[in-house]
């Protein structure tokens, strides 16, 4: 064999070589994927045990997902419904009060009948020391000042004592049934102490300190509690206005009294 055959040869063998490295290499780059691809058509064979093992812990893994995401969705919802909870006082005490009119007939006609109820309670109350001369010169001669005077005492403690009552009753929104039953205790008590008969101390006692005393216990809070709803900025000039009228009242009723037997 001549020389240029034998590298010609040589030539063919180095490249056979090569070739067959190459094959491999590339052998070994691609048997990786070659082996997951085996693994995976090994779990999806429906008859291999190593599928149904795999299944599962598929199945195992979406059901714990889904359990996570139910918690966490649950969450999120119970913090939304607290929030919701926390803010309604909040929005409640900035809610804008157009409820409130400050104005308007509905606001003054309750400003006046809350004059006239003072007017007609609380100054007849304030007007005791009339009646206490009188009782100690002619009707309850016999008895002490001092004896008298708890009458009037009393009378003006019961609106004070029976507010919490009256106050309670009217946060529950029974405001016109205490108006009514306290006038009609009041004007009754101030009738029946037109009949009294003369030293007749508990009498008296009864009629215009307890009667009395407990009309106007029933209609005082309710009066000028009412007035709240009705004004917000105004709300001060709406409650003097109110108030006025038992001062009023006190300066009418002992001048009426005197008028009579001073003729």
């Amino acid at each position: 064999m001549d020389a240029p055959s034998k590298a010609e040869s040589t030539a063919s063998t180095i490249s056979i070589t090569e070739a067959r490295d190459k094959e491999e290499d590339t052998f070994e780059l691609e048997s990786p994927s070659s082996a997951i691809e085996d693994k995976e058509e090994t779990i999806l064979d429906p008859g291999s045990p190593i599928s149904s093992a795999a299944a599962t812990d598929i199945k195992f893994e979406e059901l714990k997902a889904d359990t996570l995401k139910l918690e966490l969705t649950t969450s999120a919802t119970s913090t939304t419904d607290l929030k919701e909870k926390v803010a309604a006082p909040d929005e409640e005490q900035n809610r804008p009060k157009s409820q409130i009119m400050d104005t308007g007939f509905d606001a003054w006609s309750t400003v006046a009948g809350s004059w006239f109820m003072m007017f007609a309670t609380l100054g007849y109350l304030y007007s005791f020391g009339v009646y206490q001369d009188f009782y100690t010169r002619e009707l309850l001669a016999n008895y002490l000042p001092s004896k008298i005077a708890w009458i009037g005492s009393l009378q003006l403690a019961m609106p004070f004592a029976l507010g919490i009552v009256s106050g309670k009753l009217f946060d529950k929104g029974y405001f016109r049934i205490l108006i009514a039953s306290g006038s009609v205790i009041f004007a009754v008590s101030l009738f029946m102490l037109s009949l009294i008969q003369p030293h007749r101390y508990y009498q008296v006692f009864l009629a215009q300190g307890v009667g009395m005393g407990i009309g106007l216990g029933l209609t005082f809070v309710p009066s000028l509690s009412i007035l709240v709803m009705h004004f917000d900025r105004r709300k001060s000039l709406a409650s003097g206005i109110a108030l006025s009228g038992s001062s009023i009242g006190a300066v009418v009723f002992p001048i009426s009294s005197i008028t009579p037997s001073a003729r």
